[in-house]
């Protein structure tokens, strides 16, 4: 197991964490109601099911910061 680290930077300052701990989607019942901490977050709606991905940062509002990813076939 790599023990990479990476720096995640927010409102409240700078963490370190594993790279294998962040890259960990996050989830949740119904759409995020917090900011993603990095683009390209995965968030996972275990109510719906539904796959949302991080596009922007600390946004004033949450759920800004989210894009529901839609598949077609």
């Amino acid at each position: 197991m790599t023990q990479q680290i990476i720096k995640v930077i927010g409102t409240s300052g700078a963490s370190s964490r594993r790279v294998v701990d962040t890259l960990t989607p996050i989830n949740g019942a119904g759409a995020p109601s917090v900011n993603a901490e990095f683009l390209g977050q995965i968030y996972i709606d275990t109510a719906a099911p539904a796959m949302y991905i991080s596009v922007v940062v600390d946004s004033a509002t949450p759920a800004d910061d989210w894009k529901l990813v839609t598949f077609t076939s």
